[in-house]
């Protein structure tokens, strides 16, 4: 055992691997905070002192916290659901990392993807009815460009930043396909799905990444968006990463990939989950088994009245069958000739 001393409660959690404190657990899965992010905050609250928005400041960085967080915990979950794990999460100035490994098969890595949006839609569809019975209108709210503050007065900002804050997370994350963010790895997962091809399709989903990165990036730095610009740079580096990563290992034939939404594709220098323990099988794959099992069964079932009316027919002959049996007969019939 080693003996650390008496510690203060940030040197039992910091982590200087990654610059990062560590908050808490739920499900076993790790919550760290960037300290970057908490520098960048005490700028914006710095700021915020001379414009008199202290408590705005502070309120919309909690509401876009604990949203980014749930956003995670959906791919978490949603990983955990199709049989692969998920432990921990990492909240920095560009958003959340979440690092999981679900199944290496598309639907899994689809399921796991759309998840972490799929909370913010929820979100904004409980509070949709709520804000159109208080007089917001339908397309103000479907305008992504639309005033916070039009939408509900300033009397109900919070609920109003709360809409917007998960409605920009869900369009940014799903139609924004510039990999490594949710869009670009649903453009992935359904090229893999096309291709059959887990390395073309990551191949060509880094290569939409990094031009549309690019150009949404200079954008941003004409307009003087700096975060969008930032993400966008991150988005095009860890693109040319990934790409760089997948051409290397198509030389050395190294075998398949990890996936880690925090490191991308990493394991690029181990064999085929030799040292992993077996997973459980999911709900999905569970009920795959169910299904197959039970038209098994079925066709069991089928063969063996079959063989029951034919050996009637053969020995009393065609007229004592009833026309259920008959009809029976002739269904069976077209089943065989359709290869079913």
């Amino acid at each position: 055992m080693t003996y650390y001393g008496k510690q203060s409660w940030a040197q039992r959690r910091w982590q200087p691997e990654r610059w990062a404190i560590y908050l808490f657990s739920v499900a076993g899965i790790r919550v760290s905070l960037s300290i970057l992010s908490v520098f960048l905050l005490v700028l914006e609250v710095l700021h915020a002192v001379g414009q008199g928005t202290v408590v705005a400041t502070l309120v919309l960085a909690g509401l876009l916290f604990l949203f980014v967080l749930l956003h995670e915990f959906g791919h978490c979950f949603g990983s955990r659901a199709v049989g692969g794990t998920a432990d921990d999460i990492l909240m920095w100035p560009l958003g959340g990392l979440a690092s999981v490994d679900p199944p290496d098969r598309p639907w899994e890595h689809l399921v796991t993807t759309i998840c972490g949006p799929a909370v913010n839609l929820a979100v904004c569809a409980l509070l949709f009815p709520f804000l159109v019975y208080n007089g917001v209108s339908a397309s103000n709210l479907l305008n992504p460009f639309g005033s916070v503050y039009e939408l509900f007065g300033k009397t109900w900002w919070p609920i109003a930043f709360t809409y917007k804050i998960n409605y920009w997370l869900f369009v940014f994350n799903v139609f924004l396909p510039v990999f490594p963010m949710d869009g670009g790895r649903i453009l992935q997962e359904i090229l893999w799905f096309r291709t059959g091809s887990k390395f073309r399709s990551t191949l060509i989903a880094c290569n939409v990444g990094m031009f549309l990165g690019a150009i949404i990036g200079f954008i941003s730095l004409y307009h003087q968006n700096l975060l969008m610009f930032g993400i966008m740079l991150f988005c095009v580096i860890h693109s040319y990463q990934v790409r760089q990563q997948l051409l290397i290992s198509a030389l050395e034939n190294a075998g398949t990939f990890g996936y880690d939404f925090s490191e991308g594709y990493r394991s690029f220098d181990h064999d085929e989950d030799d040292e992993r323990p077996p997973r459980k099988p999911s709900f999905l794959q569970r009920w795959r088994a169910k299904r197959a099992e039970k038209q098994r069964k079925a066709e069991a079932d089928m063969d063996r009245e079959v063989d029951r009316i034919l050996a009637k027919l053969h020995d009393e002959g065609l007229a004592s069958l009833t026309a259920r049996e008959k009809k029976f007969l002739n269904q069976a019939s077209e089943r065989k000739r359709r290869g079913h």
